[in-house]
């Protein structure tokens, strides 16, 4: 690290520290920001529950849906991103919502919606049916302060499931 005599007020060291399974398709990290280093102790959290994944729909082009319940830990947010790698013709989707957004609600539930009649949209834009599709979901949770503010021992962790589907 930086001696804070090298540093400007507002400076911040970050620690972060992963972990992940064998096979890549669970990890976890743990975020801190602080001005001086010096030993601490900081707890990554559970596995992320494996979502639900279901194909809504394969026509005018694939819709998949993903469903988790909350944890606690991870109660601030939560997102998905559904990509297909198929050369030129990659695509990839993110939905993402806050608690706020969800509410009380127990858990959280992302879309992929039919905007085939939206003036300007594309089909080809959406996931192609038959194709191997890669589905990341990850959820955040504060530690200790606010999530996305750099502030002195603010902490945050998040986890996150890869999952594979061919709608």
């Amino acid at each position: 690290g930086i001696p804070s005599s090298r540093t400007q007020a507002g400076d911040f060291h970050q620690f972060i520290a992963s972990a992940s399974t064998a096979d890549l398709s669970a990890f976890r990290s743990v975020f801190q920001y602080n001005r001086d280093l010096a030993n601490r102790t900081l707890t990554f959290g559970s596995a992320l529950n494996v979502p639900t994944l279901t194909t809504s729909a394969t026509a005018p082009y694939a819709r998949l849906k993903v469903k988790a319940d909350w944890q606690a830990e991870y109660g601030a947010a939560a997102a998905t991103t559904m990509a297909q790698s198929a050369g030129a013709n990659s695509r990839s989707w993110t939905i993402s919502g806050s608690r706020g957004y969800f509410g009380a609600a127990s858990e959280y539930e992302f879309e992929l919606q039919d905007f085939s009649g939206t003036a300007g949209f594309s089909n080809v834009w959406g996931l192609a049916a038959g194709t191997a599709t890669q589905v990341t979901t990850n959820a955040t949770g504060a530690i200790t302060g606010t999530i996305g503010v750099v502030a002195e021992g603010n902490a945050f962790k998040t986890a996150a499931r890869l999952q594979n589907i061919t709608p």
